[in-house]
């Protein structure tokens, strides 16, 4: 059957209810709904609206806060991608929301008694406790590995910090010592390196490697021999622990991969329930109600109105369509 939706103003429709959806994804998939005909299927979904739409005034919003676009994200867990932190940081949000969701509903409609037509959407969610705990135990929500996500990574860590700290010791130890070759009293960083701001004329006498200069090349900033050896050595431990954060993201990923499933099931129903609840609130936005339809395609709208036009000015009519005569 052939719809002129730029007469009904169907796509008008749509971008006002993609305001109402949480995520981004959900508000892509609603600029794709198109007409249905099938009214078995039209039945079905208005009346997940007209629940979500009791949901919304009797419980508020559903929180759908940290649902965003993870079809990337488990497109790479699909191909067994090694993953990255942010990678996970996503999945967190993810499982976070799930469990956000899931709680909702256990909380309202379960504890209410209430029979639910959303219910499969909802008790599809699967929070992933045991993954999510995992992820937790090695990445922070700011995105930083623990020291504690694998004792190789904590005693590397350990070393970098006593280096460090023996770096800056012989740094401040020369800031005394050296002062009168000094412009600057400071320990400067350049090319990476902690260096010191040594006047020109003294640049081969404080033995050093170079590593720039100033403008008015009246500076020339030199990290010492001294402190070079410490540093270099804080750079290999510094590798070593590129090396065995990749390891534990590889292993963390493996687990992942296990879950795919459910990750991808989790987002599709979140996906769902968001478009749902965004035509839910858009009803409640308009004084809209469930109109009455029959699975032999008979709609009966009581007291209807155009909602593009200011209901303190439309005038409602009841209409019947489907029936022959």
């Amino acid at each position: 059957m052939f719809f002129d939706t730029k007469t009904l103003e169907f796509n008008k429709i749509l971008d006002i209810l993609t305001s109402y959806a949480s995520s981004s994804y959900a508000k892509e998939k609603i600029k794709e709904i198109t007409p249905l005909v099938n009214a078995r299927k039209i039945i079905t979904m208005l009346e997940e609206v007209d629940e979500a739409r009791l949901c919304q005034i009797k419980y508020s919003n559903v929180p759908f806060a940290g649902l965003s676009n993870q079809n990337e994200l488990i497109s790479r867990i699909r191909l067994k991608a090694s993953l990255s932190i942010s990678d996970f940081l996503a999945l967190k949000d993810l499982l976070c929301c799930s469990k956000n969701v899931s709680n909702y509903y256990k909380n309202n409609i379960v504890k209410d008694n209430q029979n639910s037509i959303l219910k499969d959407y909802f008790l599809s969610l699967n929070p992933l406790k045991k993954l999510n705990d995992d992820i937790n135990d090695v990445i922070s929500d700011d995105g930083e590995i623990y020291d504690t996500a694998s004792p190789q990574l904590n005693d590397i860590r350990k070393k970098i910090k006593v280096l460090e700290q023996q770096v800056r010791a012989k740094m401040q130890e020369l800031l005394l010592s050296k002062a009168k070759m000094l412009n600057e009293n400071l320990i400067v960083i350049r090319n990476g390196r902690m260096c010191l701001c040594v006047k020109a004329e003294y640049k081969n006498v404080l033995k050093g490697v170079i590593h720039d200069e100033s403008a008015s090349k009246s500076t020339v900033y030199i990290e010492p021999y001294s402190a070079l050896e410490i540093a270099n050595r804080v750079i290999g431990y510094k590798e070593e622990e590129k090396t065995e954060i990749a390891r534990i993201l590889s292993v963390l990923s493996q687990t992942t991969f296990n879950y795919e499933l459910e990750i991808k099931n989790n987002f599709n129903n979140l996906i769902s329930l968001d478009i749902i609840f965004a035509k839910a609130l858009y009803a409640i936005s308009i004084d809209g109600y469930k109109p009455n339809i029959n699975e032999m395609g008979i709609i009966d709208l009581k007291k209807a109105r155009h909602p593009l036009i200011d209901k303190e000015k439309c005038v409602p009519i009841d209409i019947k369509l489907g029936e022959t005569y």
